[in-house]
């Protein structure tokens, strides 16, 4: 196997493991810290579980606990994190496409351009 050939597989190998990773990443779900204001001087926040990045919906997997006054919650749960989780994940899918693309081409003008392949007959060096 050539040089361009062997390049070709282990980046198409380390591609597949990055798809593996990024789906479990994505299958994952988000925990938010959610800020509640200030109690004594010292800032407050609620840990809240949100849906996953691959999810429509980002908001909470369940209710928000209520707060004890003069708490509150200063934004809402999940979704800037979401939106974030989400936009990062489509741009790693994005990023995996163009370089699966890339590597398709690489390898097809490989195969195409070796020069000890003569159409309909084994490569040199190789027994009938």
């Amino acid at each position: 196997m050539g040089e361009a050939r062997r390049v070709t597989t282990i980046a198409a190998s380390v591609l597949l493991v990055w798809a593996v990773l990024l789906g479990l990443w994505a299958i994952q779900p988000l925990t938010d810290q959610v800020p509640t204001g200030e109690v004594d001087g010292a800032a407050t926040s609620v840990s809240v579980e949100c849906g996953r990045p691959i999810d429509a919906e980002p908001g909470p997997d369940q209710p928000l606990p209520d707060l004890e006054p003069p708490q509150k919650y200063q934004r809402e749960a999940c979704v800037a994190q979401h939106s974030d989780n989400r936009w990062m994940l489509i741009a790693n899918v994005v990023l995996m496409a163009a370089i699966a693309v890339g590597l398709i081409i690489v390898r097809l003008r490989v195969g195409r351009s070796d020069p000890t392949v003569v159409e309909g007959q084994p490569p040199s060096g190789t027994a009938p």
